[in-house]
């Protein structure tokens, strides 16, 4: 009864919500369930730092390879690869994270058991060669899982962009005046399409 109460398990389903949307607004979650007494916003910040870590990095590697990707797909249009490219792309953009990581995980773990990250905390940090090893043994899944996805997003809109950019009147002018195509692609096209 002390614990129902100490969640506040006790009151009526719509005040349990309530309590729980006043909880989030003030970030006050109150005790873990699975930690008790630990507070879940101390768990929370224990594990931050990590999630940003892999969310910063994914998101880095993603955009890089998509632009560059989205370019290429776009200048060789015409090119098996591009369309393979394309191809993959739009059968994977549509795919949830959380669907594709499990599908990953199935591959990783369970048919190639290459993936050994399961379970247990990390140590303290430090730059040790035992920690970078074994943080990059728990993250190269889950990167692989968000980078393979955005990047097929990063690879259709580049790719889009890239071909409006293409058909531009300066493009064009820029090949009319005989302005080497590998300088038009990066000068004229890639520029643009940073941006």
């Amino acid at each position: 009864r002390q614990l129902l109460a100490l969640y506040g398990l006790d009151k009526p389903l719509w005040l349990q919500y309530l309590s729980f949307l006043k909880g989030a607004f003030t970030l006050s979650f109150g005790p873990s369930f699975a930690f008790f007494p630990t507070p879940v916003t101390e768990i929370i910040a224990n594990s931050i730092i990590w999630t940003v870590i892999l969310l910063v990095t994914s998101i880095v590697i993603s955009w890089g390879l998509g632009v560059v990707l989205g370019v290429l797909a776009a200048v060789f249009e015409n090119r098996k690869f591009a369309k393979i490219l394309e191809g993959i792309s739009i059968g994977l953009y549509p795919l949830p994270y959380t669907v594709f990581a499990l599908v990953l995980f199935f591959l990783f773990a369970g048919v190639i058991p290459v993936y050994t990250g399961v379970g247990g905390a990390l140590e303290a940090p430090s730059l040790s060669l035992s920690f970078i090893l074994s943080a990059l043994n728990r993250v190269w899944l889950p990167a692989l899982s968000m980078i393979v996805l955005a990047t097929a997003w990063w690879l259709l809109s580049t790719r889009g962009l890239a071909m409006s950019t293409k058909r531009e009147d300066y493009v064009k002018y820029a090949i009319l005046r005989g302005v080497p195509s590998r300088i038009v692609v990066r000068r004229y096209v890639f520029r643009n399409v940073l941006l």
